[in-house]
């Protein structure tokens, strides 16, 4: 991510302009990176597994993920 963006809250707090994103990229990959580890960690003590998609990916690789997860395939294929 390069130049300016705008980052809109979905529940009500607010905006956020920052005028050049690669002067913030290092530390919010790493605040990103945290925040899925701790997911990770959260869902693993449950039982669960923990999957993730990206929006610019088709919605077809989050289902086979989901798939292969809840049908006991995934890591068994070749």
């Amino acid at each position: 991510f390069t130049g300016r963006a705008r980052f809109v809250g979905l529940e009500g707090e607010g905006e956020a302009v920052i005028g050049r994103v690669e002067t913030v990229r290092a530390d919010y990959s790493k605040r990103l990176a945290l925040h899925r580890e701790n997911l990770s960690a959260i869902t693993s003590r449950a039982g669960w597994n923990f999957l993730s998609h990206r929006t610019d990916r088709p919605p077809e690789m989050a289902l086979l993920s989901l798939y292969l997860t809840l049908s006991g395939s995934l890591g068994r294929l070749p």
